[in-house]
């Protein structure tokens, strides 16, 4: 059940007049009660409803939430090292040789890829006139229909160029991670064996992008996107400046596409554009390590969330008017040095990050007002009662305050909307008044001692009026749960 913040259960013109009826005395009337407001208000008026929710135990949440994702995983540069000597040709013999299947730079080992970019080159030379062909054959890489991928001996010693595009290494979906490449001559001639059939030189210029791949990652960093939304937090009514939060939540919900577990590292970052404080602060478990985010399996994305506290409420102490992550990676690698996993160039990492405060504050000295004045339209007949009788009177208000605090409250009454309570001349008329705790007093507090001048008075002649609350809650230095 919700409990009410602040409850204006009346709040009424009192007015002292004079009723003459010719040719009789004059009879007076000792009161005359022109209703204004009839409202009840919860804490969420007095703060901006986009950042505020309410929790499943009832309990209101200052809440911001945001984005992050890497971009596209992208093409995985392998380089192969392949730049053979001249090898010797020999009619008879094997004539065979192989390359590891790992990159030297990365690590990185394969079971399968599928190749986007690069190419093969390969060179014969002083073959043999009794030479009818000459063709190599490889073992592990094949060609997109799975034959075995091939090149043959074209005449005239140049190096002679093969495109990989759509070629694959490996087997779709072996559980082996492959050792090496081999490759072996096949010799068509008239010689006799033992005899040099020629030389063949073979390199493979750069490396190779794989748009597809399955096998042995290590240390493979991949960048949160650039653009990572950040979140913009509004506090109208003072609301920075009135409390301090004690607790508070950094969540971070992951969807991860990419087949390989990862390790998330990044930092979040708070500014205050008021005071121009900033505080930036790690992101780690409660054992003060980096969060490690389990790879998706089956073709299904996996989901994993991270829960932040510490040092959450320190960056929050500040009350924030921005907040964003920044510098955060994916470190991917398999720590079995025989595991496998998977990715592919358009899989990436998804997080939807949320800032979450329950509203267990302590109080400052500081005024908490009512996010817009209230318009109070007087009608005609109420205005011409207060014209022809009024001659002085007062405000009565019944409050019921659901707080467990007590509180200073000041009622602002202007012409126009603009009312700006630092500054007397945007209003016409201000009153306080004191408002007892809910432990002093949980019934509804009645408040009739606000009397009104005659000149005052004639501010309620105007067809249409504003009422703005403030308040300044009596601070004990204690912490407090503020529900709905």
């Amino acid at each position: 059940m919700n409990k009410y913040f602040i409850w204006f259960s009346a709040f009424v013109l009192l007015l002292a007049g004079c009723h003459i009826e010719k040719p009789s005395l004059p009879s007076w009337e000792v009161e005359l009660n022109v209703p204004l407001i009839n409202e009840q208000y919860l804490l969420s008026d007095l703060v901006d409803s986009e950042f505020i929710t309410i929790g499943e135990d009832n309990v209101l949440y200052l809440e911001n939430s945001g984005e992050l994702s890497t971009p596209a995983f992208g093409e995985l540069s392998f380089h192969l090292p392949l730049n053979t000597p001249a090898i010797p040709l020999v009619t008879g013999l094997p004539n065979s040789g192989s390359m590891p299947a790992q990159d030297p730079e990365t690590g990185f080992r394969l079971a399968y890829a599928r190749i986007s970019a690069g190419e093969i080159q390969a060179r014969f030379t002083d073959v043999s006139g009794q030479v009818q062909a000459l063709r190599v054959v490889f073992d592990g890489l094949y060609n997109p229909d799975g034959t075995p991928f091939a090149m043959s001996y074209v005449p005239g010693g140049e190096w002679q160029s093969s495109s990989l595009v759509g070629a694959h290494f490996g087997v779709l979906n072996s559980p082996e991670l492959l050792d090496e490449i081999g490759f072996s001559v096949e010799i068509q001639s008239n010689l006799p064996d033992g005899v040099m059939a020629g030389n063949l030189e073979m390199k493979i210029p750069g490396a190779l992008s794989l748009d597809f791949f399955q096998g042995h990652l290590d240390d493979y960093v991949l960048d949160s996107a650039g653009a990572v939304e950040s979140i913009d937090v509004t506090y109208p009514h003072g609301v920075d400046e009135a409390i301090d939060l004690q607790t508070a939540s950094l969540v971070i919900n992951v969807t991860n596409h990419i087949g390989f577990p990862s390790e998330f590292s990044g930092e979040i970052f708070a500014r205050n554009d008021n005071t121009g404080q900033t505080r930036q602060i790690p992101i780690k478990d409660d054992n003060n390590n980096n969060f490690m985010i389990p790879a998706a399996t089956g073709g299904l994305p996996a989901t994993y969330e991270m829960v932040i506290t510490t040092g959450i409420i320190e960056l929050l102490e500040i009350m924030p008017h921005h907040i964003e992550i920044r510098n955060s990676s994916f470190r991917f690698g398999l720590t079995d040095p025989d595991a496998i996993g998977e990715v592919q160039s358009t899989d990436n990492i998804e997080a939807a990050y949320n800032v979450s405060a329950p509203f267990t504050f302590r109080l400052n000295d500081n005024e908490i007002r009512l996010q817009d004045p209230l318009e109070i339209e007087i009608s005609q007949e109420n205005i011409e009662r207060i014209q022809k009788y009024g001659i002085s009177g007062g405000l009565r208000m019944q409050v019921l305050n659901k707080l467990p605090l007590g509180a200073e409250a000041s009622i602002y009454v202007a012409l126009s909307d603009s009312i700006d309570t630092a500054d007397p001349s945007t209003y016409s008329l201000k009153r306080d008044v004191t408002v007892d705790s809910y432990q002093v007093n949980s019934g509804f507090q009645v408040i009739d001692e606000l009397l009104i001048s005659p000149s005052e008075l004639d501010i309620f002649t105007n067809p249409k009026i504003y009422v703005l609350m403030s308040f300044r809650f009596n601070t004990h230095g204690e912490f407090v749960t503020i529900t709905a």
